[in-house]
């Protein structure tokens, strides 16, 4: 999550998130993380996928 100001730190669509605009926040001091102990799966298109749609995840109800 970003607060709105992030744009400011993006210049345009070619920008890469993981260079300028994370780097500046570092440099800032304005970067932090939080660990998450829950259940958390990639939704970007890859093998994982097949296994998300083939899986019961753990945050659906599923009526037999």
């Amino acid at each position: 999550m970003c607060e709105p100001q992030i744009f400011d730190l993006i210049d345009g669509d070619d920008t890469v998130w993981e260079n300028e605009p994370k780097e500046r926040l570092i440099k800032r001091e304005q970067l932090s993380s939080y660990l998450y102990t829950g259940y958390g799966q990639s939704t970007e298109p890859s093998p994982d996928e097949y296994q998300l749609e083939q899986t019961r995840a753990p945050w659906t109800v599923w009526l037999d």
